[in-house]
């Protein structure tokens, strides 16, 4: 996070979707503890592993970096998931 953004009151993360200043959603920061919960929950009830090897991921960069399977040159990151 830019350091300039982290004094600015009123929107997380340089995050718009809740606007700023005197405008804002009074509910923003419930919101984004919501989210955080919503997540941590998630996280800790699957079993994320990779469905290939690491050496055939490569990056592959854009607007944003993502993976590619070095074989086929397919953008997706195969996973198994599986409920804890």
């Amino acid at each position: 996070m830019d350091s300039k953004n982290a004094t600015l009151p009123g929107v997380f993360g340089g995050l718009l979707t809740f606007l700023g200043g005197p405008h804002s959603c009074i509910g923003y920061k419930f919101a984004v503890l919501e989210m955080k919960a919503l997540l941590f929950h998630l996280i800790r009830s699957f079993k994320i592993e990779l469905a290939v090897p690491p050496e055939h991921i490569q990056p592959r960069h854009g607007i944003v970096t993502r993976p590619t399977l070095k074989e086929t040159g397919e953008l997706s990151l195969p996973v198994i998931v599986t409920v804890v």
